[in-house]
């Protein structure tokens, strides 16, 4: 994961067949979940929209995140770096980068990119001066000017683990999800180390339902991207910043807390960029 800003580095620099045809990037990041996808393999998850996506993209079945809670992840993903190494391994601090790191926005800036945010950033650094616009927008692109290409980070949070296990936290989204899409505890198979008891049984269904929200609202970005003229230009990562918001994945260093979904879609004109 620590990898993904050398990769967009590299992509807005690489020679092009004209200077205006830099990719676009759009990150759409969930909070709190694992690959419980169809794509990866879940039997029981209904994610039709990201499975889908995953068959025309490059699906990356060995994606970790560098800590298994958000801020410290999160900032890798930004700078590159270890958390550990670069200080932000703590929760919420704030600490200023020494000059010879750049994260991502900064790069991209300096290339012409003009930048977006939706939702946290929770980046433990300052990210004063990285974002020309944050809004909770879902087609950031529709800000950019004309001339510019873009890089939008998008956080989608309704999957956070508060969500995950709270009746009353979740009741929002999942009125979105069609009573026969939702998932019934009794049925759900409950990892070998969680107790057989019918409230974990809830929890789980009910994060495997937030999943499936998450498919839909990942689509609907997409959809609006299509419809806006954009996905032919724009390479789109969709990823989480670690695993699920319950013990044993969200905070603790096991695969269960460091496996993360990561798919990435290159549309054809881009595709000799990566490789095919």
């Amino acid at each position: 994961m620590r990898l993904l800003p050398a990769f967009l580095a590299l992509l807005a620099f690489a020679p092009l067949h004209a200077a205006d045809e830099r990719p676009n990037f759009l990150w759409i990041i969930a909070e709190d979940i694992s690959p419980n996808f169809g794509c990866y393999g879940d039997r029981e998850a209904n994610t039709p929209h990201l499975d889908a996506l995953a068959e025309r993209s490059h699906l990356f079945t060995q994606a970790f995140a560098t800590a298994p809670v958000c801020s410290p992840s999160r900032s890798a993903m930004a700078s590159g770096v270890y958390p550990t190494s670069l200080g932000t391994q703590h929760m919420f601090s704030d600490i200023r980068l020494p000059e010879r790191i750049d994260p991502v926005m900064r790069i991209l800036k300096r290339s012409g990119y003009f930048t977006t945010m939706r939702g946290k950033t929770c980046f433990n650094f300052d990210d004063a001066g990285l974002i020309d616009y944050w809004k909770d927008d879902t087609a950031p692109w529709r800000q950019v000017p004309a001339d510019k290409p873009f890089f939008a980070y998008m956080n989608l949070g309704q999957t956070h683990e508060g969500t995950g296990n709270f009746n009353h936290s979740a009741s929002e989204p999942l009125s979105r999800l069609p009573a026969d899409a939702k998932h019934d505890p009794a049925k759900v198979t409950l990892p070998p180390y969680f107790p057989e008891t019918p409230e974990m049984r809830r929890i789980w269904a009910r994060y495997l339902d937030l999943i499936s929200v998450w498919d839909t609202d990942v689509n609907n970005v997409l959809q609006q991207l299509e419809a806006d003229g954009r996905a032919e230009n724009t390479i789109v990562f969709v990823l989480s910043d670690h695993g699920m918001g319950l013990p044993r994945y969200k905070r603790w260093l096991h695969h269960t807390g460091l496996h993360v979904p990561l798919i990435v879609h290159v549309p054809e004109k881009f595709r000799h960029l990566v490789g095919g």
